[in-house]
């Protein structure tokens, strides 16, 4: 998966408009990114990466974009 592809990803798993979410967004500075949410998001990543996601428990503990690209990248699910 390529970051831009990640990106959309949790945009449509937040239902945010394109173009909302960036490398600098984090449950800090998105609404919707509440715990409901993560759990959107961590479903969207099990789908996307065909369950490969679902084995890293680093990402039920991200909080912002630049966490699950890092998490996603070392474990070489994201392409950079």
């Amino acid at each position: 998966m390529k970051l831009s592809e990640l990106i959309e990803k949790v945009e449509d798993a937040l239902e945010l408009d394109a173009g909302s979410v960036s490398m600098e967004s984090s449950s800090e500075n998105i609404e919707d990114w509440d715990s409901l949410g993560h759990i959107t998001i961590l479903g969207m990543l099990d789908d996307a990466t065909n369950g490969a996601s679902a084995e890293i428990v680093d990402l039920t503990q991200a909080t912002s974009m630049t966490e699950i690209v890092q998490i996603m990248t070392d474990n070489g699910l994201l392409d950079q």
